[in-house]
């Protein structure tokens, strides 16, 4: 049977391994200090590197991103579409932004506009790549992106792709949005004979979303539909 340290020797011990563990440590950092203080003044730096990069270059760029953003959208408001994508020989356009500036939250927005200038455009692959790319935090942008894609494919002539796009636009989609795939689904559903389907999302519209704008003739779309049938 193992001999049990009685209280007074366990304390002792303890503070024996604690005073070995102490001078263990002071021996270190006595034959190291200078070492550890490197290392101290570099993580110290590091921080601060950090801090300075967010406060003094990473927030100026954004802040440069946003100033350029106003000049692109301005022309992308006019229906200057090119102009918005290239820029105009002095000012950015929304492609620079992405270059410079695509880990940003403006940089990201930007490949949003960029995939609707080339869509207005006609460079449909040019779009779609673009759009592809297109991640932000904001749902609704994210849906329209994917909505657009399905645009681009239907315009391609691709129907299968198009109504690829189109349904995810409507599972991520939300009570504005969702109904205007729906729709747009059924109508590429009609291009391809599939009648079934075509009614199946214009009665969806009719049931789930009756307040919304599209609902206001989908009985007209959704009686074409099953007539076809």
């Amino acid at each position: 049977m193992a001999k049990q340290d009685r209280p007074e020797d366990l304390e002792q011990r303890i503070d024996s391994d604690v005073q070995e563990s102490i001078s263990k440590t002071e021996a270190y950092i006595e034959n190291n200090g200078k070492k550890l203080m490197i290392i101290f003044i570099v993580a110290i730096l590091i921080v601060l590197g950090i801090w300075a990069a967010k406060k003094y270059v990473f927030d100026k760029r954004v802040e440069r991103a946003q100033e350029e953003m106003v000049v692109c959208t301005n022309y992308f408001e006019r229906d200057s579409f090119n102009l918005a994508l290239n820029g105009d020989g002095v000012n950015a356009g929304f492609i620079d932004i992405i270059d410079q500036y695509g880990s940003t939250k403006v940089g990201k927005l930007a490949r949003h506009y960029a995939g609707i200038c080339y869509y207005q455009l006609g460079q449909f692959d040019d779009a779609i790549d673009m759009l592809k790319k297109v991640n932000t935090k904001s749902n609704d942008i994210n849906t329209v992106a994917l909505g657009l894609i399905g645009d681009c494919y239907a315009d391609k002539g691709d129907v299968n792709e198009a109504i690829n796009y189109f349904e995810k636009a409507i599972a991520k989609g939300n009570n504005l949005t969702a109904p205007i795939y729906l729709k747009k689904a059924a109508l590429a559903y009609e291009t391809q004979n599939n009648f079934a389907k075509a009614v199946e999302c214009y009665q969806t519209i009719k049931d789930e979303y009756p307040t919304s704008q599209v609902a206001v003739d989908i009985d007209k779309y959704l009686e074409r539909a099953k007539a076809s049938k």
